[in-house]
């Protein structure tokens, strides 16, 4: 099958329907063509078969077309807002072309994260059931920091919210016992002018 600018790591199955045995081909003495003009060229998918030789002929099959990755299973359930461990996580091979959602395919890329609901062993981890794991949790005290050019304060808070990295949350500062609005940087740690 001829694609462009493709490029696929797996194993692809490729299963074509039957071809009426009414119809009658001429001998092709060259390689034959086999193309297809899907977008998505993984499920089901109309292919189509070419003659380039002195007495051409064509011909569009059915055919089904399976896409096998290894991605990322959970091995056990997980609790809601429970952070993602090794033990969790397994690399398993399956048929992704009947996949809805999108997956992961390094258990790295989930390590750490936190389910957002009760999620079962045996299930396809996708972007939709993870979050980042919170940084900072309510009630946390917290290291804020000020940076204004090259200048950079630091002094202590209270988070009054959680926050995952890049949230913008309030903190109480202990010292003045202002309210700001701060943002998390890190563990703990929470950033103006960031």
């Amino acid at each position: 099958m001829t694609r462009q600018n493709t490029l696929v790591t797996g194993r692809i199955e490729v299963s074509v329907d039957t071809i009426d045995p009414r119809l009658a081909f001429s001998d092709c003495n060259k390689p034959l063509k086999v193309e297809s003009n899907a977008d998505d060229w993984i499920g089901r998918v109309h292919v189509k078969v070419s003659c380039p030789g002195p007495t051409p002929w064509a011909i569009y099959v059915p055919a089904t077309i399976k896409l096998y990755q290894d991605i990322v299973i959970l091995s056990r359930n997980l609790s809601r807002g429970q952070p993602v461990t090794k033990d969790d996580v397994r690399l398993e091979e399956r048929d992704v072309s009947s996949l809805r959602r999108q997956y992961y395919q390094k258990i790295d890329d989930v390590l750490g994260m936190t389910g957002k609901r009760h999620l079962s062993a045996n299930a396809v981890l996708s972007p939709e059931m993870l979050v980042p794991p919170l940084l900072v949790k309510k009630g946390d005290v917290v290291t804020i920091r000020a940076k204004a050019g090259a200048a950079e304060i630091t002094t202590q808070g209270t988070a009054l919210s959680d926050g995952q990295e890049g949230d913008s949350i309030t903190v109480i500062n202990n010292a003045s016992q202002r309210k700001i609005q701060a943002k998390v940087i890190g563990p703990q740690a929470v950033g103006i002018g960031y």
